[in-house]
């Protein structure tokens, strides 16, 4: 019994071996040859391996065995036995044979056909020959190694398989692609961003753009020798992703995987009057795109480099080449580049007729405000985008609409812009923060929404009488220069830069540069009587100095005349306007004491003697009922200001009747 069945697997395959009855294959187990070729490798009658036919390799005819007869199952198969490692090993180095193995199953991987490689032609499905980005053999770029036929085919089972994705991640897709290549509709993921290979992969999405092995030049997009400048594509309006406008695909029977056809572009596919209204567009242009209908091929032949046409006027407002609003310049207070849009917001032309614009999507309030500082014109804060009634961009293209500054407040003004003279409205000026178009008011010709700068400037807008006329005491003051005259022309004439001007107040220092000067105090702050402007007794001097909250002087008037504010409490001081007078007339007159309206006790102590703490001179003594500084300097001014002390003159012999004079005042 035992014997019996040891036999059964060798009468079990001398049976399989045996001929079956028509001669064409083994009648047990064998597939006919034409199912082996089929299903497994070609041994038909033709085939290079066909059964019976002389073996190239070795010596006698190829049979079963030659490929299976060094194993006990048909599982098993033998490539090396006739194809011996020379010339097999040299063949596959000398053609550069990426990934190449000298074992059977490698063998039956690259040539499931039974057919050599030698004379297929790699090109048309990718180029890997010397010299070639993906050249066989080369150095990886992307990986460690040479690139290799398992570089991208690495499924020796299905060559098909292609994955760009092993060496080309996501890291050097995105340092590839991002900045260059615009983002999909919607801001959907992108066209180049994923893993994976064909069919399904993100590696039918490379092939897309790059089935040859070529690279799709973003710098030289579209260029040729009538266009040198190309097609821009990497900023400005037409920054998307490629099959946007490149919608047809073909595909390449050698390749047989779909690709963007770059020869063929569709304008339509973004521009039409559904989708952007471009035909409305055009109209405001009297440009008719509706007959005939408007095809990429005219679209081209007016805006060949995507931008806007060579000849195309804009005269409302400067967006050539080199202006500050150059369409396809990068923006500076939004991300991107000018556009049509970018002004003509679709928001604000919804109707898509161009004739409305927004300047605050750009020029927000944020930005603009410390721009402005300097005038009052621009609200504290606007929305933006605008209102309904374009209240802000309104304002903006008065003085704007040039796409210049009128004038510049600031010497460091980037882009240079002249400055506002003579008529100053820098800090501290009169008309400092004053609105620009209370002055200018004139508007121009060839733009009526704007300010003509040029015209003669409006005084009486905010100058008004009565007032006006008041504030000069009449025409027949000594000072002016000429005769008063209620108008513009007067006003300027007088006051250029748009101060006091060349009026001569001999009494009281009220030039630009004194305390008192006119953007401080009006003529009528201290003449309280137009009519009577050379009566000492009708200046107001406590109208301001007062020792209420409006005081001019922090904590009061009264806190400046005794401690803490000065050393000692000051004799002789009294709260009225003709005390006030008779000590700061104007009239200090000694080399040291540079302000004239001030009396610094302790520059007294340290230059003549001291009045703060010595008991004779002491500031805050009286002598026989008179303060101490009237003792001293007890004489009045003889030819001007009459009312006021010359402290210039000191007398000792009131207190000294030696006959001492004193030190001369310094």
């Amino acid at each position: 019994m035992p014997r019996f069945v040891q036999l059964l697997p060798a009468m079990a395959a001398l049976l399989g071996c045996a001929p079956a009855p028509n001669g064409n294959a083994s009648w047990l187990t064998q597939p006919t040859r034409d199912q082996h070729t089929s299903l497994f490798f070609p041994i038909s009658t033709g085939r290079i391996h066909a059964i019976g036919a002389p073996a190239v390799h070795v010596a006698g005819t190829i049979e079963c065995n030659s490929c299976h007869g060094t194993s006990d199952s048909f599982q098993a198969f033998d490539c090396l036995t006739c194809h011996t490692p020379t010339p097999t090993i040299p063949n596959h180095v000398q053609k550069n044979i990426g990934g190449f193995s000298y074992d059977s199953p490698s063998c039956y991987g690259c040539h499931p056909d039974g057919i050599g490689k030698g004379a297929v032609d790699h090109t048309r499905k990718f180029p890997i020959t010397p010299g070639q980005i993906h050249a066989t053999g080369a150095p990886a770029v992307h990986v460690a190694g040479t690139i290799q036929c398992t570089s991208c085919h690495a499924s020796i089972a299905d060559r098909a398989k292609v994955d760009c994705t092993i060496c080309h991640n996501a890291s050097d897709q995105s340092a590839k692609h991002s900045g260059l290549i615009g983002a999909e509709p919607n801001n959907a993921a992108p066209l180049w961003s994923g893993t994976g290979p064909l069919p399904a992969g993100e590696t039918a999405n490379c092939l897309l753009c790059h089935s040859n092995g070529t690279l799709q030049r973003v710098a030289t997009h579209g260029q040729n020798p009538a266009l040198p400048g190309g097609f821009l594509v990497a900023r400005g309006n037409h920054f998307q992703s490629c099959e946007q406008c490149h919608t047809s695909r073909m595909t390449d029977p050698a390749r047989m995987n779909p690709e963007i056809d770059f020869a063929a572009a569709s304008c339509a596919n973004c521009h039409t009057q559904a989708l952007d209204l471009i035909n409305t567009k055009h109209t405001t242009f009297s440009v008719n795109l509706t007959s005939p209908p408007a095809t990429t091929a005219t679209c081209l032949s007016c805006h060949p480099d995507g931008g806007t046409v060579a000849n195309f006027q804009h005269p409302s407002f400067p967006v050539a080449s080199g202006a500050v609003h150059a369409l396809g310049a990068p923006a500076v207070h939004v991300s991107g580049t000018i556009g049509c849009a970018s002004c003509h917001t679709p928001a604000a032309n919804a109707n898509g007729d161009y004739k409305k614009v927004d300047c605050t999507v750009c020029h927000t309030s944020d930005s603009i405000q410390p721009l402005h500082v300097a005038v009052s014109d621009v609200p504290a804060s606007y929305p933006s985008p605008d209102t309904a009634t374009f209240a802000t961009t309104a304002l903006c293209l008065r003085c704007h609409a040039d796409s210049t500054v009128p004038a510049s407040i600031s010497t460091t003004h980037v882009p240079p812009a002249p400055a506002h003279t003579p008529f100053l409205v820098t800090v501290g000026a009169p008309h400092y923060q004053k609105a620009c178009l209370g002055c200018h008011v004139a508007s121009r010709t060839d733009k009526p929404w704007a300010t003509d700068f040029t015209q003669p400037r409006h005084c009486t807008g905010c100058h008004t009488d009565p007032t006006t006329t008041a504030n000069h005491l009449g025409s027949s003051w000594s000072g002016y220069p000429g005769t008063y005259s209620y108008n513009d022309a007067a006003c300027i004439s007088c006051h250029p830069a748009g101060d006091i001007g060349p009026f001569v107040h001999t009494n009281f220092p009220t030039a630009a540069a004194d305390v008192h000067n006119s953007s401080v105090a009006g003529c009528t702050d201290c003449h309280t009587n137009t009519s009577t402007p050379n009566d000492i007794t009708t200046i107001s001097c406590i109208g301001c100095h007062n020792n209420g909250a409006s005081s001019v002087d922090p904590g009061g008037v009264n806190s400046r005349h005794t401690t803490p504010a000065i050393p000692v409490n000051m004799a002789g001081y009294a709260f009225d306007n003709a005390s006030c007078l008779k000590c700061h007339a104007g009239t200090i007159a000694t080399p040291s004491w540079s302000n004239p309206l001030n009396l610094p006790l302790t520059q007294h102590s340290s230059l003549c003697f001291n009045v703060t703490t010595s008991s004779a001179h002491m500031v805050s003594r009286t002598n026989n009922g008179t303060p101490i500084c009237f003792v001293c300097h007890n004489t009045m001014n003889t030819t001007t200001k009459p009312w006021g002390v010359n402290w210039a003159l000191r007398q000792c012999a009131p207190c000294h009747t030696d006959g001492r004079t004193g030190s001369t005042c310094r």
